[in-house]
């Protein structure tokens, strides 16, 4: 199965009484995980993902937790936010080095 195949949407929505999921993802994602405990499928999930994989990890982590019943620690909730916090600021550093750069580049020809 190619990657490209797998390309849809998913949303992600956190909040104080666990994670909801919406997938516009197509099918054969989903045979991706089939078969596989919660801890292959934590491993894999970020690898899908180029941008936020982490987030991608927190929240699918967030949901096996709610779907088991378990309650988040305030300790849990606080390194989860911090994680993924961190990877939102180096994506939107990145895209502002990337942005000047390219600006830099224009400017100097």
């Amino acid at each position: 199965m190619s990657l490209a195949t797998l390309e849809g949407r998913l949303t992600v929505r956190l909040g104080a009484r666990g994670a909801t999921l919406a997938s516009a993802q197509r099918p054969q994602a989903a045979r991706l995980f089939a078969g596989r405990g919660a801890q292959e499928v934590l491993t894999l999930l970020p690898t899908l993902y180029a941008v936020c994989g982490w987030a991608h990890l927190a929240a699918a982590s967030a949901a096996m937790q709610a779907a088991r019943g378990e309650a988040l620690r305030p300790q849990q909730q606080l390194a989860r936010d911090t994680v993924v916090d961190g990877e939102a600021l180096r994506e939107h550093l990145l895209r502002i080095l990337l942005g000047w750069s390219a600006a830099l580049e224009h400017r100097v020809h």
